[in-house]
């Protein structure tokens, strides 16, 4: 086995604490060598505000609804663990200790019907057969894409907090179409249609 040295102030680099801190375990070894240092007693500071069991609990009841806002955890954890936090601390806890995702929802619309991609499949299907009864063959019929995008009624701004992908199902209603774009998978430009 290879014996080497590290300082001290590149030990506490490498393992992510304070210089002091690394003091204090120095301290702590030389005392009581490695039950000292190993983590099992209480190494004294400000107990934390919510525990593990109370962590354990904003999980059950954050697994309880889709998504949250960062206000809406605060709310809870207030009314349900007494502890009030800043909005930063509420972060740090959904983040790092609860794990959560951080991000927009993605929007439904709400007209759309649940079996929607199998209709879809269903539908290009039929076509399909119907230009080939019409005599193209499959290496004359274009296959790709098609979307537009243009200004909504209901602006998709706010992240919110989950544990999975997040859908937001919402009337995602137009005003008027801008842009239309085609993108070709399998097929070639028509002589007839300008660039």
């Amino acid at each position: 086995m290879t014996n080497f040295r590290v300082d001290l102030e590149k030990a506490c680099q490498i393992f992510s604490i304070a210089t002091p801190t690394g003091y204090v375990w120095i301290k702590q070894w030389n005392q009581e060598g490695y039950e000292g240092i190993k983590g099992e007693r209480n190494r004294g500071g400000r107990p934390p505000r919510l525990s593990d069991e109370d962590l354990g609990e904003l999980k059950e009841l954050l697994n309880e609804g889709e998504y949250w806002t960062t206000k809406e955890v605060r709310r809870l954890i207030k009314e349900r663990f007494g502890v009030e936090f800043s909005e930063d601390q509420v972060v740090r806890i959904l983040r790092h200790k609860l794990r959560m995702h951080f991000s927009k929802p993605y929007p439904m619309d709400y007209r759309k019907p649940k079996d929607a991609e199998a209709l879809l499949e269903n539908q290009l299907d039929l076509t399909f057969s119907l230009l080939k009864e019409k005599g193209l063959k499959a290496k004359d019929i274009a296959i790709g894409c098609i979307d537009e995008a243009s200004t909504q009624s209901t602006a998709n701004t706010v992240r919110v907090w989950s544990f999975g992908k997040v859908r937001s199902i919402k009337n995602t209603t137009r005003f008027k179409t801008n842009t239309i774009g085609f993108l070709c998978y399998k097929g070639r430009k028509h002589k007839g249609i300008p660039e």
